[in-house]
């Protein structure tokens, strides 16, 4: 079994700081409810889609340990 290489996300320093100072209650509070449902889906819909990529890598990987 191959193991997948992982390259080290390499960004600048000023979106380091970005991520860095990223504050939610600074970013969420001139929103909406209606906005903050929005988002709220979108992330679920994200997150629900790596979940299962990553569920079905990880059944298969489990089922090539078995083999």
């Amino acid at each position: 079994m191959l193991a997948k290489k992982r390259v080290a996300n390499r960004s600048s320093a000023a979106s380091r700081s970005k991520r860095a100072a990223f504050n939610a209650v600074e970013t969420f509070t001139p929103m909406s409810v209606d906005e903050l449902w929005k988002v709220h889906q979108t992330l679920e819909k994200i997150l629900s889609k790596k979940i299962t990529v990553e569920t079905a890598d990880l059944k298969r990987r489990f089922a090539n340990l078995k083999n």
